[in-house]
């Protein structure tokens, strides 16, 4: 089995999703004794769970996931039919279905609004100057939105990082190569 990404060992004991305290012969996720030719993970398992708090090929789906692939703002995505249900109980199965027939069109429109909407795995804490596998992956810095919501939201942080260019004359997203090339931003 290949190691799973190239975080390492130092940014590895400095993340919080790890048990690992340093020690070099055992395991940099749950901190076990390292059985006999393994030289980083204890298990696939423990590989495994490093992936999908790192790797972002790996985090991606398990947040989609986690989220049902529903947005988590508006509620828009598969799990939608079940809310809808919950909002208006007394609509049963044959109910549903005389109002698909009556509204064909509309109910035709909201049935692919709801059900395949466009969705975003969005990082909560913007990823400004970070590539690559690394912490900012973390499953708790992630969360499903439509493209709707992700929008919004990606406006908004570009604001953000806009006023606090202009107020400080510092761009907080630039990675260390970009201020090195231009100290005087």
């Amino acid at each position: 089995m290949v190691s799973p990404g190239p975080v390492s060992d130092e940014d590895l004991r400095a993340c919080t999703a790890s048990a690992w305290f340093g020690e070099p012969d055992r395991c940099r996720w749950c901190d076990k004794p390292l059985p006999r030719r393994r030289t980083r993970w204890c298990s696939t398992d423990c590989a495994d769970a490093y992936r999908a708090e790192h790797v972002w090929s790996t985090a991606r789906p398990a947040a989609l996931d986690r989220d049902g692939h529903t947005c988590t703002r508006c509620g828009r995505g598969p799990g939608a039919n079940a809310v809808l249900r919950l909002l208006n109980p007394r609509m049963g199965p044959a109910e549903w279905r005389r109002f698909a027939a009556r509204h064909a069109r509309l109910y035709d429109l909201w049935w692919r609004w709801t059900t395949f909407p466009g969705l975003e795995v969005h990082h909560l804490e913007p990823l400004w100057g970070l590539r690559g596998d690394g912490c900012h992956h973390h499953a708790a810095n992630l969360v499903t939105l439509c493209d709707a919501c992700h929008l919004v939201e990606t406006i908004r942080w570009r604001r953000i990082r806009r006023a606090f260019l202009e107020a400080f004359a510092v761009d907080i997203g630039a990675g260390d190569e970009d201020l090195a090339a231009n100290p005087a931003a």
